[in-house]
């Protein structure tokens, strides 16, 4: 099966016989990445609208700062890093900070300020 899998996706892109064995991983990770943001973005909706309709324009701003500031940071990291370890190790940093609002999340489950944190996160 896989073989034939391979041959397809041969002659329809231009891939080399050694990107074929690692396409079924690529997918699967694009697959899990996209799944997480559907189930991530209606909690954060949630826990915005916990906080208030009145705080929108402060995580828009908020956000907006944190992602000037980090892009630099997440430049420096891949220029300095080798090429094949930034995504498994961005991945990692993203699930352990997804493992800790989510303990946080669970054991404060009414705090505006950490559901306003996690907002501005995701």
């Amino acid at each position: 099966m896989q073989a034939a899998f391979g041959r397809r996706c041969l002659q329809l892109v231009a891939l080399n016989r050694s990107d074929v064995g690692g396409l079924p991983w690529s997918t699967a990770a694009a697959f899990s990445l996209l799944a997480a943001y559907f189930l991530l973005v209606p909690l954060s909706d949630t826990l915005a609208l916990q906080a208030g309709l009145e705080l929108t324009p402060a995580i828009t701003a908020v956000t907006l700062c944190i992602i000037a500031a980090v892009t630099p940071m997440y430049s420096a990291f891949v220029a300095a890093s080798p090429v094949q370890s930034v995504l498994p190790r961005f991945y990692i940093l993203v699930a352990a900070l997804l493992l800790l609002f989510g303990a946080l999340l669970s054991l404060y489950p009414r705090n505006t300020v950490l559901g306003f944190s996690f907002v501005v996160f995701v």
